[in-house]
């Protein structure tokens, strides 16, 4: 059985403050689906896509301020939704790597140097979707915009013995009570001054492990 691991800024009060209560992190599409009211209406079907809590790649989309990623971006969406609509969505996914040495080097590869991180073992929640793809293919696709790698990232091939597996995950997963309890502290120190010490203890007391 594979087991993941997912990477959080502890920066991020948000985040952090909805993982802290049940341990519990829902990909957006997920929630948008048990919440329609919170649904941005648009008629393009790429931007329909990048939801009302996008990932880090919807926002890269929505602040175009990377013109080649976001056209890159683009380009992988619209082959998925001609193609491989079945899938999970870069634009509302949740992103997790094996729990091994080379998932721990993704995690550590993707994400901005400068933060604070914490990378969590976690287990995906039943019925989500996953798709298992080798990320060399959309780097790949950087340096030579040849069709046929986006369509081999899709279909999930190997570019080669030296795969840089990721997952991408519509439907959520969970951390460890430890894990939760860390998060904990994490409000505590460091967030006290957005949410007010008296509704953290409150909310905790409503979310007792």
């Amino acid at each position: 059985m594979v087991k993941y691991i997912h990477s959080i800024n502890l920066d991020n009060w948000h985040v952090c403050w909805n993982l802290s209560l049940k341990g519990i992190l829902i990909s957006p599409k997920l929630f948008l689906k048990y919440n329609p009211e919170f649904v941005i209406k648009n008629t393009e079907s790429l931007i329909s896509e990048i939801t009302s809590t996008p990932t880090p790649t919807g926002i890269i989309i929505l602040t175009n301020k990377n013109q080649d990623r976001v056209q890159v971006e683009i380009e992988f969406e619209k082959i998925r939704q001609e193609k491989y609509s079945h899938l999970p969505s870069r634009f509302n996914c949740l992103w997790v790597a094996e729990n091994s040495e080379s998932g721990n080097k993704l995690i550590e590869n993707m994400f901005n140097s400068s933060e604070e991180r914490r990378t969590l073992p976690v287990e995906i929640l039943p019925q989500s979707k996953i798709h298992k793809t080798d990320k060399r293919w959309y780097e790949k696709y950087y340096s030579n915009n040849n069709k046929e790698f986006i369509d081999n990232y899709w279909l999930g091939k190997e570019y080669n013995s030296k795969a840089r597996w990721e997952f991408l995950v519509d439907g959520g997963f969970k951390i460890s009570k430890e894990e939760i309890l860390f998060l904990r502290d994490i409000i505590r120190k460091r967030h006290v001054n957005v949410l007010g010490k008296g509704f953290i203890e409150k909310t905790y007391q409503l979310h007792l492990l």
